[in-house]
């Protein structure tokens, strides 16, 4: 009678059970092994870990020895698929060059446009008449808005799935893009590179 009553009494919270489920599943996930993938401007890192310290995919999930993580990185743009592996490493780096065979010819030509910005900016002179001033300064427009269609023409973006072999639900997935950035410091533009996003 007692427990009938407690029951009318103590409504359950049902979304605080649910976020206290998903906390307890992922400490569990985190102590049985887990896939942490790692982005900056040069490279992707992929690292296996047991709570938050890498460690080799054989000694996790089921503890059989046989455990591997497999890797697939596909340029979205492209359709095709760069690297497809399997392996008991706990650190996995893939450098974005690597990934990409034309980045050097890209830069080059990204570059010289920004050269080219910045000598119409460097030879552009308050003291022209109003209309040489206002084409001038169409013609840097012009060249600003190709060098942003150059960048957003070259622009790479890649799918990484990863998973343990031994277990498929923990399967992690990212989007990562690359994108050529410059910024605009009063009338100089400056070359950032390639920058992760």
């Amino acid at each position: 009678m007692v427990t009938v009553e407690l029951k009318k009494e103590l409504p359950i919270d049902q979304e605080a059970t649910r976020l206290k489920d998903e906390a307890n599943e992922q400490e569990a996930n985190k102590e049985k092994g887990w896939i942490d993938i790692n982005i900056d401007n040069t490279s992707i890192k992929i690292v296996t870990k047991k709570n938050d310290t890498p460690t080799i995919p054989s000694l996790l999930i089921d503890g059989s020895g046989e455990n591997k993580i497999k890797i697939i990185i596909k340029d979205i743009k492209e359709k095709n698929e760069l690297i497809n592996e399997e392996n008991d490493n706990k650190n996995n780096s893939y450098k974005f060059s690597d990934l990409v065979t034309k980045t050097d010819e890209i830069t080059s030509d990204l570059e010289k446009q920004i050269r080219k910005i910045n000598e119409l900016n460097v030879n552009f002179d308050n003291t022209w008449s109003k209309n040489k001033q206002k084409r001038k300064t169409k013609e840097i427009k012009k060249e600003v808005d190709k060098l942003d269609e150059m960048i957003s023409e070259n622009e790479f973006k890649f799918e990484v799935d990863t998973s343990f072999t031994r277990d498929v639900k923990s399967k992690k997935r990212e989007i990562i893009s690359y994108k050529y950035s410059y910024t605009k410091d009063n009338n100089n533009y400056v070359d950032n590179g390639w920058v992760a996003e």
